[in-house]
């Protein structure tokens, strides 16, 4: 029998720094994953990642860059910084996909 593993994920899409990290607090209990969303990353930068890794150690960082262009650059910058998952763009090509 096939079995299914749900996983509940917290985006991140407030332009807080602080906020976020609360938000993450209050939810740490009840969700597998933390995103850190687009808008936020572009905002506060790429070290969020780190400080979510840090303040998480058993939750899954999804860094949302949706990268189109210098994937590989992005993607490590994202797992230097502690993310597990980062996404790109599904329009992208698929040299990028296999980059990422």
């Amino acid at each position: 029998m096939l079995q299914l593993s749900v996983k509940l994920q917290l985006a991140l899409d407030t332009l807080e720094r602080e906020h976020a990290l609360k938000l993450t607090e209050l939810a740490a209990l009840y969700v597998d994953a933390l995103e850190a969303g687009t808008p936020f990353l572009k905002f506060v930068g790429i070290r969020i990642v780190s400080d979510l890794k840090n303040a998480h150690l058993d939750k899954i960082i999804l860094t949302d860059m949706k990268s189109s262009d210098v994937s590989a650059y992005e993607a490590q910058m994202a797992f230097d910084n502690g993310g597990d998952i980062v996404t790109t763009q599904g329009i992208t090509t698929l040299a990028t996909i296999r980059e990422v």
